[in-house]
């Protein structure tokens, strides 16, 4: 049974009705969809926050500023909070500046120097440390009406995959506490040099569109069920043969163009 919980009643109905027509592929976006806030950020941050201590690059290259960069990362051991502002004030820039895709390339070699085994560790650690903490507007957390709706879709034997920005390895981790195999999830990766992470994305990249040619590329389907809060699931959303569904966290111009494309809007469950 998929309990109504805070679906809205329409979407509820809707959402089993479209179930149970068919045996389909649905697709789910990470970070703010089946988890409140940003694990992929959150991983991010305590890299930066212990120091970059794999990067095999030179730190300064990634920065407009690369003498005040190059000072900043000599002492980034005995001012790591200077250290985090600095490269989220650099990534900010490139967002607000350009966009949010070019800022999500860029942070990549943040998350290089690591085997794929570290990396995994390491988001089993972020993740498991914030399983502890009490509850907090800013704790990474899941949504139990996702994992109801995950187990619905599975109980109807559909397939459920994960699409993300995030890199890849990082939410195959945590996977499984969703229902969802990690052969089932689907996001950055990286070209790895001697099974070491280097800063090159594998094209397509999933973000935007890139989601799709992703999904289609690795599974050679399209989904029919697909679910995320923002601009950069838009292009997965309407790939949807049934229907997309949008998450309502206050972007104006993402539910405006949902409603344009009939997505199914749903308050979102924070």
């Amino acid at each position: 049974m998929f309990e109504i919980g805070n679906w809205d009643k329409k979407n509820h109905i809707e959402i089993i009705r479209l179930i149970d027509s068919k045996t389909g592929i649905a697709c789910f976006d990470f970070d703010n969809t089946l988890v409140k806030n940003d694990f992929g950020e959150l991983v991010m941050n305590k890299i930066i926050l212990d120091g970059l201590p794999k990067l095999k690059t030179n730190f300064e290259n990634y920065f407009q500023n690369k003498i005040l960069a190059k000072l900043i990362f000599e002492s980034r051991f005995d001012n790591p909070k200077q250290f985090s502002i600095f490269i989220n004030e650099e990534y900010l820039q490139i967002q607000n500046q350009i966009d949010v895709e070019t800022s999500y390339r860029w942070s990549s070699f943040i998350f290089s120097g690591y085997k794929k085994s570290e990396l995994r560790n390491f988001s089993r650690e972020v993740w498991n440390n914030e399983k502890s903490k009490s509850d907090s507007k800013e704790k990474v957390q899941i949504f139990q009406d996702m994992i109801n709706l995950i187990f619905y879709l599975k109980k109807k034997s559909w397939l459920v995959y994960i699409i993300t920005a995030s890199p890849e390895e990082i939410i195959k981790e945590i996977a499984e506490e969703f229902g969802i195999p990690e052969q089932n999830v689907i996001g950055m990766n990286l070209v790895e040099e001697s099974g070491i992470l280097t800063d090159k994305i594998l094209e397509p990249y999933t973000y935007g569109l890139g989601k799709v040619i992703s999904f289609k590329t690795r599974t050679g389907k399209t989904p029919d069920l697909c679910f995320g809060d923002s601009m950069n699931d838009f292009e997965l959303l309407s790939s949807a043969k049934l229907k997309g569904v949008a998450l309502d966290k206050g972007n104006k111009d993402f539910i405006t163009k949902s409603i344009q494309k009939s997505f199914l809007i749903q308050k979102h469950f924070f």
